[in-house]
C-alpha cells in the first residue's frame, strides 16, 4: 500500500492508522505528492515500482482531476495497464 498526498503530517497519521489495522504490521510506503504536478507523479510511481516491482490497483481520491487526465487513463489497455 502506497499512502500519498501533499502532506506529509496527514500522510504519517494515515499510515499510521493503517499499519495498526494491518494484522501483520505492514507499513505503508509514504510518498509526497502532488497530484496537479506531473513530476510528482512520475516520482510517486517510480517510488511504489522501486518498492512493490508494479502497480495492482490505483484508488484515486484528488481533489482536482483534469478531464484530459481522465481521458488518457481510459485509453490504457488493460494490458498496457
Amino acid at each position: 500500500m502506497v499512502v500519498t498526498g501533499r502532506d506529509a503530517v496527514r500522510i504519517a497519521q494515515v499510515a499510521d492508522e493503517c499499519k495498526q489495522l494491518s494484522p501483520n504490521g505492514y507499513e505503508p510506503l509514504q510518498v509526497v505528492c502532488d497530484l496537479t504536478k506531473s513530476d510528482d507523479i512520475r516520482r510517486l510511481v517510480q517510488s511504489t515500482i522501486d518498492r512493490f516491482e508494479k502497480i495492482d490497483l490505483v484508488a484515486a481520491n484528488a481533489g482536482v482531476f483534469s478531464s484530459a487526465l481522465i481521458g488518457k487513463l481510459i485509453e490504457v489497455t488493460c494490458e498496457i495497464f
